[in-house]
């Protein structure tokens, strides 16, 4: 039970892709953490109402908790006890990525940026049972061992469309922003980390299923990459 000294910051959340979801979560949560208030997030993302999660009540809809792929984020009672505190937007946190000063003291050096949005991150997107048997499933399906795999992302789809053209959201902060060439940019960048780290295996992630097949049927890939596996998973990537 909370006491009547106790801070609750309320989000409501919106429609964006993942990886800004993500992003701003980070900011709430280090917002959070910095003000001793515990994180609420009001409304539910639509990421997890698709068909692949549970059905929610009226009542759930009013709050998001992320259990559809991952760990809870708040204990479940605060969900009816947050009805009169201030309510931000999650876009309000997007400059809210560095350590707050409490940790920055505690650990000193080592609580860079990187350091401390790694550990939200890891937070945030820890697996449910039901993610973790799913990633279980297909990292024994394209045989996923022991050994280090370089993992790419190559995205064709609207983001990419749209940045060329300028009429991303946020396309102010990218102007000259592009398309990566899979052979011309990408496969050097592999090359380089394979040297590095003596990486045999790559896992692309990708929304264009020809991109693997691509890949796999390039002459200049292979004769730059030889003994390469490249390996991928045939799923949309909403699960």
């Amino acid at each position: 039970h909370r006491s009547s000294e106790d801070k609750i910051l309320s989000v409501r959340m919106e429609s964006r892709g993942l990886g800004s979801w993500v992003h701003h979560m980070q900011g709430a949560m280090s917002w959070a953490f910095a003000s001793n208030s515990t994180l609420v997030l009001r409304h539910p993302y639509d990421y997890f109402l698709h068909d692949g999660c549970p059905s929610k009540t009226e009542e759930e809809l009013q709050f998001e908790n992320c259990n559809c792929y991952f760990e809870p984020l708040f204990p479940s009672q605060l969900m009816t006890e947050t009805e009169d505190n201030e309510e931000k937007t999650l876009a309000s946190f997007w400059h809210n990525y560095l350590p707050p000063e409490s940790v920055a003291r505690e650990y000193g050096i080592s609580a860079g940026i990187l350091w401390w949005n790694i550990a939200l991150i890891q937070y945030l997107l820890a697996p449910n049972h039901k993610l973790e048997a799913m990633i279980a499933r297909y990292k024994a399906i394209i045989g996923w061992g022991e050994d280090p795999v370089i993992g790419v992302h190559v995205r064709r789809g609207d983001a990419c469309a749209g940045w060329r053209h300028g009429k991303m959201h946020h396309a102010e902060l990218m102007p000259k922003s592009f398309c990566l060439d899979v052979e011309k940019d990408v496969v050097p960048a592999i090359k380089l980390f394979s040297e590095t780290y003596g990486a045999k295996s790559v896992f692309v992630a990708t929304d264009d299923p020809n991109v693997l097949t691509e890949i796999r049927n390039s002459p200049s890939v292979h004769a730059q990459l030889s003994g390469m596996h490249w390996i991928g998973v045939d799923v949309k990537r909403n699960f």
